[in-house]
């Protein structure tokens, strides 16, 4: 608004210059001659003066001035309307526009405020060379590119604990996996709930209990219970342990207890002994763990194994 002010007041004043020196004047008989000073340098003169205020005007007195091309791409550093130094001044910028708008700063941080939203970056970004430097939200957490790993950098939220591998969990166990920054895991009991328990339900098909993955052994002993619950079986044994006030602990999936396993030295308490998984593998038989050398086999389920019971939170 300042600079179509500016420019309405540059072509009045351009419009009015020399309106009154009019050149030296002749008269011959009734006829009056007018003899122009230099016409054509006069109307070169006015026009052009008007040209440099309107460039003037419009920024091309700025070698910052902000360009937005189409899309809402901003280039260059970004001035408000007072157009002064930058250096040591803080300045506002209003932008209103559709579509994307990048905004970058050189040598020094800025702040970005807003009435609404900023979405930052986009969750289905690869981190990659192509991306270093940037960072993007999950919905969930605030990551950083570093070219070939991804650093999460999500603020704590007053109140809410964040849990790391190693530390104590919500129930006093021992935390060996965690998700969402620490948000949510898996604890094991810190020590073995028995050291040699059948697996049971020998012969018996069971519906479900299949489950491999990691967010399945509460569903596998859920559904090995269904079918058999008797007293001093790995399933059982697990289900009823109880700590810190919490009994929804587990006996850990096949994958579950390679995780364990993973972290048995941070857990602490194991044995170099096989420990049960609640997947059965087949009605005879079901997986297990040795401690000793990470493998993991399936085993008659009327044999003893050790038995370490989780928790998720």
């Amino acid at each position: 608004m300042k600079r179509i002010v500016f420019l309405l007041v540059t072509i009045i004043l351009v419009s009015g210059c020399g309106s009154k020196n009019k050149g030296p004047q002749e008269t011959h008989g009734l006829i009056r001659v007018e003899r122009s000073k230099g016409i054509m340098a006069e109307i070169f003169r006015r026009y052009f003066i008007l040209a440099v205020f309107t460039l003037v005007a419009f920024g091309v007195y700025s070698a910052n001035k902000t360009i937005f091309a189409d899309g809402g791409t901003a280039f260059g550093p970004v001035y408000d309307d007072d157009d002064g130094p930058i250096n040591g001044k803080e300045r506002e910028v209003d932008i209103d526009i559709q579509g994307n708008v990048n905004i970058s700063s050189v040598g020094q941080f800025g702040t970005v405020e807003t009435s609404g939203s900023i979405r930052i970056g986009d969750e289905d970004v690869v981190c990659d060379s192509n991306n270093t430097g940037k960072i993007r939200f999950t919905g969930t957490d605030f990551e950083g590119f570093d070219g070939n790993n991804l650093a999460s950098f999500s603020s704590p939220v007053p109140g809410v604990v964040y849990y790391a591998i190693g530390d104590k969990g919500p129930a006093g166990g021992i935390v060996f996996y965690v998700t969402g920054s620490g948000l949510s895991g898996l604890e094991a009991a810190p020590a073995d709930q028995s050291s040699g328990a059948e697996w049971g339900c020998y012969s018996t098909a069971i519906t479900g209990a299949d489950g491999t993955a990691v967010g399945t052994g509460k569903q596998n002993t859920a559904d090995i219970l269904a079918e058999c619950s008797t007293a001093g079986m790995a399933a059982k044994i697990a289900d009823d342990y109880t700590l810190g006030g919490y009994d929804d602990w587990f006996l850990p999936s096949k994958d579950e207890l390679n995780l364990l396993y993973q972290q048995k030295d941070v857990v602490g308490g194991f044995t170099n002994d096989t420990y049960w998984s609640s997947t059965e593998h087949y009605n005879y038989d079901a997986w297990c763990h040795l401690f000793k050398s990470g493998l993991q086999y399936y085993y008659v389920r009327h044999t003893t194994c050790r038995v370490r019971a989780v928790r998720a939170f």
